[in-house]
This record gives structure tokens, sequence and C-alpha cells, in this order.
């Protein structure tokens, strides 16, 4: 400390009582460094996992604590010492307070710190900072009356030769000990001195666990498939969803589709089937349930993803068609339709009265997936009752629907008939805004007549 503060301070009017005087509390504050780097990096960890509550809580119980041992040591006649002590005993304890309520949310999550893997670290670095310690005293002492040089050359020499033989005997102490922090320290510097092309060659460490910000975590998710199916993330999504932030929880909503983990099947089932109404705030603004409609439209997508449509997934699947939010009716519709060949007979048959309902409906895009669905789901020829009355509806995008489902229909047999296809076909209108630039609508209804017109085709004759 003296070193320091004589080349940064002692020049003019500071004297050496002054000098003194600052040395004894940067020694004091000195004491608690590492515990105010651990505050720092625990706070770090805490925002990544949406956890600042706890940063707060316990910088309040610092700050009590600082006050009230800076007043006691100051009373006893320390000074500026007492408070510098105060300062660090308070740094002390909000560091250990950090670490344990970091540590049983990881072990909660089953990824708590092991001794095992702390204490081989702590050792090799304790080690290799005593061995530096006491290089630095041994050079201090042998150059700390040094004054051939100029006043502020003096003390320059006197502040960075104990600084570096500290430095040098700190990395031995370290590689000897094959410490793996000293040893990426070096290797990094090694590559920084031979440019940066081989840096750039070798892969960036990761942390794929809580320590990423949830949006950062999906991303890495989406960018690794095969890196992320090694991992076991159930803990982290498990938090994710019980977040009252619907953007984290929808962060958890994806990540069980991308991941695909059907032991969550329950949790997304609860999440779309949710009715329990929203704080009035939030319906004030529009929203209906506590879990919006966002999360309960991607959570019937990551239903689809997980494969199998079994009684559960069909319940929730026939409950979003009567979802108050249009896109939860739009996707669930559009799941049923891929997943027909897999519902039981009861849902399929209730499926296909949902749906012909939902395709008289005012908003568009619903119509669209239920005309869709109907084309796959539907077991006689009574849904052409249901597609002949969109003929002439106000969208088009719903007359291509209906026409892309008659070709199903009579791809399924359903309607085998191919006379009748066609005089259906001549009834829908053809005018549409949807020129791509080509009419979408028309290649449809030109590509279905042309199946049906030829003379090989096999289903209908």
């Amino acid at each position: 400390a003296d070193p320091i503060v004589s080349l940064l301070f002692q020049w003019m009017s500071f004297d050496a009582v002054a000098a003194e005087n600052v040395a004894i509390a940067l020694r004091c504050y000195g004491i608690g460094l590492a515990a105010w780097g651990l505050t720092g990096l625990c706070g770090r960890f805490f925002a990544a996992r949406m956890e600042q509550s706890k940063s707060t809580m316990t910088s309040l119980v610092a700050l009590a604590a600082n006050i009230s041992i800076s007043i006691a040591l100051v009373q006893q006649g320390m000074g500026i010492a007492g408070l510098a002590l105060g300062t660090t005993v308070s740094f002390v304890l909000c560091a250990a307070m950090r670490l344990w309520m970091l540590n049983a949310s990881l072990r909660a999550e089953g990824i708590a710190l092991r001794a095992s893997d702390v204490l081989p670290s702590v050792g090799k670095t304790s080690l290799a900072t005593a061995g530096a310690l006491l290089a630095m005293l041994v050079a201090y002492a042998a150059v700390r009356d040094y004054d051939a040089l100029p006043l502020a050359l003096n003390r320059v020499f006197v502040l960075f030769v104990p600084l570096g033989f500290g430095v040098f005997a700190y990395c031995a102490v370290g590689l000897l000990l094959r410490s793996e922090q000293i040893e990426e320290v070096v290797l990094k510097l090694g590559r920084r001195g031979r440019g940066s092309s081989t840096a750039a060659s070798e892969p960036q460490p990761v942390n794929p666990y809580c320590m990423d910000p949830p949006r950062r975590l999906l991303a890495w998710v989406k960018a690794n498939p095969k890196l992320a199916s090694q991992e076991n993330f159930i803990p982290r999504i498990t938090t994710f969803l019980n977040n009252k932030d619907w953007a984290v929880c929808n962060v958890g909503i994806e990540l069980i589709g991308e991941l695909r983990l059907p032991s969550f099947r329950h949790e997304l089932a609860e999440i779309t089937t949710c009715r329990e109404p929203a704080p009035w705030a939030h319906r004030v603004l529009g929203g209906d349930f506590v879990k919006s409609g966002f999360l309960r439209r991607n959570a019937i997508t990551a239903l689809e993803r997980l494969g199998e449509t079994d009684a559960l997934t069909e319940r929730c699947l026939l409950m979003a068609l009567g979802d108050p939010y249009f896109e939860v009716r739009s996707e669930a519709a559009r799941v049923l339709g891929r997943s027909a060949e897999s519902l039981g007979a009861p849902a399929r048959e209730e499926a296909v009265v949902l749906l012909a309902y939902l395709a008289k409906g005012k908003y568009f895009e619903v119509a669209a997936e239920a005309v869709t669905a109907l084309g796959h789901l539907a077991l006689d020829a009574k849904v052409v009752d249901v597609l002949k009355t969109l003929h002439y509806h106000r969208n088009w995008q719903v007359r291509d629907r209906v026409v892309q489902a008659y070709g199903r229909l009579f791809a399924r047999r359903i309607v085998a008939n191919r006379t009748h296809i066609l005089a259906l076909l001549q009834d829908v209108l053809t005018t549409s805004e949807g020129f791509i630039p080509r009419f979408v609508l028309k290649e449809h209804m030109a590509e279905l007549q042309d199946i049906l017109l030829r003379d090989n085709q096999g289903p209908g004759r």
C-alpha cells in the first residue's frame, strides 16, 4: 500500500502523514477485495437468473451492517481505518449471503456447487497468492530505500519491481501446481501474442446452464441442437415455467418444443387450458387469463412437437378450439389437422363438429385453418355442405383452402365422384388479390381439375 499511495498522492502539500493514513485505509479495504469481487460476480449471476430481488436484499443487509460496524469502530478511536474495516466486513457478509443463496438455488435445480469442485482451485490459487505475497515482501524489503534516481522514478521503481516479482511468482507457483485458471491465462496470452487467427479457430467455451439469460439460452439451443440434447435443462425449464414474467415463461415453452421433452406434457396442458382470470389491471389492457394468449398458442405448438397425440393432448386441442384468443383457435385447428391419423374416433368426430363451426367464424385465419383440418379429419361427405357455404367467402385465402380441402377429400376417397367435385369447383369464386405474382387459388384449382380429368386416375373410377 505504501508504494502505491506514495507514487499516486504524496506530492506537494500531501505529506508523509497523510500518505500513511491513506495507506492504512487501503490495507483495510484490500482485505475485502476478494469479497468485493464475489459480491459483483454473484450479482451478475442473479441478474442472469432474473433473481435481482436477492441482490437487493443482500445489499440492504450489508448496508445496515456497514453503517453499524463503521460507527462502532470509529467510536473506538480507529478513525478512517474503522470506516474501511466496516466496509470490508459488510462486503464479506454480502458475499457470503449471495454465495449461499446462489448455491441454494442451484441445489434446487440439481446443479449445486460441490466442495470437491471448488476446493482444489481455491487451494491452488491461495498457494499461488501466498507465493506472490512472499516474493513481493522480499523484493520490497530489498528496494524500499532505493534512491539512486530522481524522486518520481525512485517511487516507480520501488512499486513495480516488487510487483513484477509477485506476478512472476504467482504464475510460477500456479503452473507448478497445474492450476487450470493460470494455465488458461498463459495460453490466452500466448495466443494473443501469435495473433488472432489461432484463437479464432478454436470454439469459445459456453455455459448452457443457468448462467445464461433466457433468450440467449434459447438461441444457443436452437443453434446447437446436438449439444443441447446432451444437457439436462429440466430444472432450468421448470424455473422458466414458474416465472411470472410471460416472456420468460414463453422461453421455457419454446425450449420444451425445441428439446422435445415429453415430461412437460402436463405443464403444457395446464397452460393451454388455463382459465384462471388475469388480474383486473391486465384485463383492462385486453388480457383474459393468467397465461396469456401467446403462451397458450405456443404451448399448443410445443405439444405438437412432442410427437405423440395422447388423450390429454386431444382434450387440450379440443378445448383450445373454444379459446377466446383467435390465434389459439387457429393453431389448435392446424395441429388437429396435422394429427388426424393419430386421433381417436370420438375426438375426431368432436373435432369435425367444432371445426365446422369455426370455419364460419369472422376471423379468416381461423376459418382457413379449420377448413384445412376438415379436409384431413372428415369421415364422410357431409363436410361438403360446410365447404359449399364458403365458396363465396370474402377472403380469398379461405376459398383457396376450400379448393385444397376438396383435393384432400378426393385423395382420401371421402368424395370419390370427380364429376361432383368438378361441379363444386365451378361454383367457387376465383377472384383473388393473392397475386404473388401468380394466382395461387387458380393454380390449385387447375391442378385439381387436371387430376380429376385424367383418364388413368385411380380414385373415383
